[in-house]
């Protein structure tokens, strides 16, 4: 079954912070990466750009910036094919830490 980590995090402490601590970080994801590669679950991942530079569609209307103002915004994404919930769940305790970081777990499914 494949389950989807929304990563959510403070985009204003995350620029605040220096540029050695957010390499240090990128580097953690690569590892966390590898490791999840490792054990034959990833499927994708990605990094997404800052939230102004989003584009909302709604009733054919197009607003700049995300679906709804909020202190917490998605920064990435892992897709990863686990055996159920717990094992996903222990995976998204080890994704790399940012200010404010939050790892919402969600079953994809399948059609």
């Amino acid at each position: 079954m494949k389950f989807l980590l929304l990563l959510y995090g403070d985009e204003a402490a995350d620029a605040a912070m220096p540029v050695s601590e957010q390499r240090r970080i990128i580097g953690e994801h690569e590892e966390f990466t590898d490791r999840l590669r490792e054990d034959g679950v990833y499927v994708s991942g990605e990094a997404l750009d800052q939230s102004s530079s989003a584009k909302t569609l709604r009733d054919d209307v197009v607003t700049d910036g995300p679906f709804a103002e909020a202190r917490e915004q998605m920064g990435g994404v892992y897709v990863i094919s686990c055996a159920d919930i717990d094992q996903a769940l222990a995976y998204a305790k080890q994704v790399p830490r940012s200010p404010g970081l939050a790892v919402e777990v969600r079953p994809l499914l399948d059609f």
